[in-house]
């Protein structure tokens, strides 16, 4: 009868502490010091809970674009598009377009199992006059523990231009 009891306490203070260990784990840094830790071209406007590794994977992937760190963000893209891109074929689409100078994390949200929507702003261009901010929509996926950014494709585009 004692040793049900002591069982359950320590049962009980066992997941107590579990919890209070996975809380502090989750939470991660605040989010006054995750603002401070991001590169000087990002903002992260979103208050949601979203995985560390998600958010760590968004903050290198933009920071290596914005740096023209063509190599580092091709490593980042899903094995797919790895596939379907050489890493010259992958800097070449990607280098023509206007120099991003700044983003801003919107909204993150799930999209399904182990999919991510990343909702960002981004700023481009260099004089005031000759600048401007897009929206862009991304998707992540969680592949064997790792998050994926998911290019889109011309063929994306065009289902999505299909479907408007």
């Amino acid at each position: 009868m004692m040793s049900r009891v002591y069982m359950r306490l320590w049962l009980a203070a066992a997941l107590l502490l579990a919890g209070t260990i996975l809380a502090a784990c989750y939470s991660g840094i605040s989010s006054e010091q995750r603002l401070r830790a991001l590169p000087a071209q990002m903002t992260w406007e979103t208050e949601k809970m979203v995985p560390e590794a998600l958010e760590t994977a968004v903050i290198s992937y933009w920071g290596m674009r914005i740096s023209d760190d063509w190599r580092g963000s091709y490593r980042l893209e899903a094995p797919h598009i790895r596939y379907l891109y050489s890493e010259e074929d992958y800097r070449n689409v990607l280098s023509g377009g206007q120099i991003i100078r700044q983003v801003r994390v919107m909204d993150i949200s799930s999209c399904g199992n182990n999919c991510y929507e990343v909702k960002l702003g981004l700023h481009w261009g260099g004089s005031l006059a000759e600048s401007g901010e897009i929206p862009l929509q991304e998707k992540w996926i969680l592949v064997e523990g790792k998050y994926w950014h998911v290019l889109k494709t011309l063929l994306d585009t065009l289902k999505e231009e299909q479907s408007n």
